[in-house]
């Protein structure tokens, strides 16, 4: 059994998100990664820009966020707040000193990540590359896509009047994964390779191949 098992227990565990949600099997394989550590009042656990890959939450006393805006938010345990991991985002987003004797459940990021998707299964949708693709066929099939078949009919016609044809060479990114982009891309002619990384360093996944409409 270990330490954080010893401890806290498998219930108490299960207070946190997301490991509250895992199947049994996902739950015992994450708990063998989990481990307790206590601090003193006033040590730091990281700081803004650290990268060091550890998903931390706060079991016991008090610890205060300060964000790059200044802003400060108070962290107590055995609080809706402290059920969710304390700023997971790599590189840290705020500085995380302890106001009290504090104790912290940490858990190994890549092995977490490595569970939550353990079953992500990926679709390749082929395509005929000598399918019609002329015509107003790609509009028939956005027009019958699920985000369009509840709009009323002057939406969809306001909606049409704003689309651009845009060219796009062979090899061209159209978006990049994590960008920010305002914009609803339709393929009107040719086809689209969709790729996926599960994690930053990870390979690229195919995850389909997208054709006209």
């Amino acid at each position: 059994m270990t330490a954080a098992k010893q401890i806290l227990g498998d219930k108490f565990l299960k207070n946190f998100a997301p490991l509250g949600d895992l199947d049994a099997e996902r739950f015992a394989k994450i708990s063998k990664n989990c481990k307790v550590e206590t601090y003193e009042a006033g040590t730091t656990l990281f700081t803004i820009g650290d990268r060091d890959n550890r998903t931390i939450y706060l079991t016991s006393g008090q610890i205060s966020l300060t964000f790059r805006s200044g802003t400060e938010r108070i962290i107590t345990a055995d609080t809706n707040q402290a059920r969710n991991a304390l700023v997971p985002e790599q590189p840290r987003q705020a500085t995380a000193v302890a106001k009290t004797p504090i104790t912290v459940l940490v858990i190994d990021t890549d092995a977490l990540e490595q569970v939550l998707h353990w079953d992500d299964t990926y679709e390749i949708n082929e395509i005929d590359l000598d399918e019609e693709e002329d015509g107003n066929d790609w509009m028939t099939m956005f027009l019958q896509s699920k985000a369009f078949l509840k709009l009323r009919a002057q939406n969809i016609q306001a909606l049409m009047m704003r689309l651009e044809e845009i060219p796009v060479k062979a090899g061209q990114t159209i978006i990049k994964q994590g960008a920010e982009d305002g914009y609803y891309y339709i393929v009107k002619r040719g086809k689209c390779r969709v790729t996926r990384k599960p994690k930053q360093n990870s390979p690229e996944i195919e995850v389909a191949v997208l054709g006209v409409g």
